[in-house]
C-alpha cells in the first residue's frame, strides 16, 4: 500500500494537508523564502568577484574579504580566473554609491587564452555550486532532516509544527556549524 495514497488518509489528515498547504500560500512563506534567496545570491556574487577582481588586481583583501573566503577551498588562481570570466563576459555597473556592481554571467563563459573548455566548465560549476552553498548557509529553509519525525511523517505534524520549523532548522543548519567553527 502506499502511504501518499489520498484514500488511505483520515479525515483530518486530508484538513489538516489542505490547511497547511493554504496557510503557506496565504502567508506568502515560499514566495518570501525564495526572494531573499535571489537577492541574496546576488549580493554574493558581487561580493565574490570584488574578491576575485582585487586578486587579480594584485590587491590586498581587507579582514571581510579573508573570512568570507576561509574555509571554502577556492584559490587565488580561480579567483583569478573568475575575474578574467567577469572581464570577458560578465557586466560592470557603477551603483549610485560609486561602488562596482558584477553580473557574471556564468552562461556565457568561454574559453581564454591558457584556459581550455574543460577548465571553464569546471570554473562555471565551482562558481555556481559556491553561490548556491552560500545562499543556502545565509537564507535557512527548513528541510525534513532538520526536523522530528513526528513534524514530517503526518499531515497533523507537518500542520501542529509548520510555524517552529524556522527555528529547529536554523538551529541545525547555522547555530551548530557557527560553534563548530568557532571551536576549530
Amino acid at each position: 500500500l502506499d502511504p501518499l495514497d489520498p484514500d488511505r488518509q483520515t479525515r483530518i489528515e486530508r484538513f489538516s494537508e489542505f490547511a497547511a498547504e493554504k496557510t503557506s500560500k496565504f502567508l506568502g512563506l515560499n514566495r518570501w523564502n525564495g526572494m531573499m534567496k535571489e537577492v541574496n545570491a546576488i549580493a554574493i556574487q558581487n561580493k565574490t568577484m570584488s574578491i576575485a577582481k582585487k586578486i587579480q588586481q594584485g590587491k590586498r583583501l581587507s579582514r571581510s574579504d579573508q573570512a568570507f573566503m576561509q574555509g571554502t577551498g577556492i584559490g587565488e588562481d580561480q579567483l583569478r580566473r573568475w575575474a578574467g570570466y567577469q572581464d570577458a563576459f560578465g557586466q560592470d555597473r557603477r551603483t549610485m554609491l560609486g561602488g562596482s556592481f558584477y553580473h557574471p554571467q556564468t552562461g556565457m563563459w568561454g574559453t581564454l587564452p591558457g584556459i581550455d573548455e574543460n577548465l571553464v566548465r569546471q570554473d562555471r560549476l565551482a562558481f555556481e555550486r559556491f553561490i548556491f552553498q552560500r545562499t543556502n548557509q545565509t537564507i535557512v529553509t527548513p528541510g525534513a532532516a532538520d526536523l522530528p519525525r513526528w513534524m514530517t511523517s503526518t499531515e497533523l505534524g507537518r500542520l501542529a509544527g509548520q510555524f517552529g520549523s524556522f527555528s529547529m532548522a536554523a538551529t541545525s543548519q547555522a547555530t551548530i556549524p557557527m560553534m563548530q567553527k568557532m571551536a576549530m
